[in-house]
């Protein structure tokens, strides 16, 4: 991101971590499960980083287990979250769209 090359951002935090208004500038909101079933939201040509709040980074990791056994290759999760995010100071933006609780694991 910092080389200016375009990187697609994926917010896929789920309850009960999803309650934080703020979601990391420019990041699109998915639900993991949505992912799944949705392959083709994530191009395979493009880099993409999925991103969550819990303890661990249990749903980024998850998330991209299940995206690299669907052959996406390019696809990275964010260390700490929204957390580390905003700990390094960088932008966010407040969330205020109507989102899809899922429950998914």
């Amino acid at each position: 991101m910092k080389s200016g090359q375009r990187v697609l951002v994926f917010d896929i935090r789920q309850p009960p971590y999803f309650p934080e208004s703020e979601m990391i500038l420019g990041s699109r909101r998915i639900p993991p499960r949505e992912l799944v079933a949705n392959p083709e939201l994530v191009p395979r040509n493009k880099d993409a980083v999925l991103y969550c709040t819990c303890p661990g980074d249990e749903t980024s990791v998850r998330a991209l287990r299940r995206a690299r056994n669907m052959g996406f290759f390019r696809v990275k999760f964010l260390k700490g979250g929204l957390a580390a995010w905003k700990a390094c100071g960088l932008p966010v933006e407040i969330y205020d769209r109507e989102f899809r609780l899922d429950a998914a694991s």
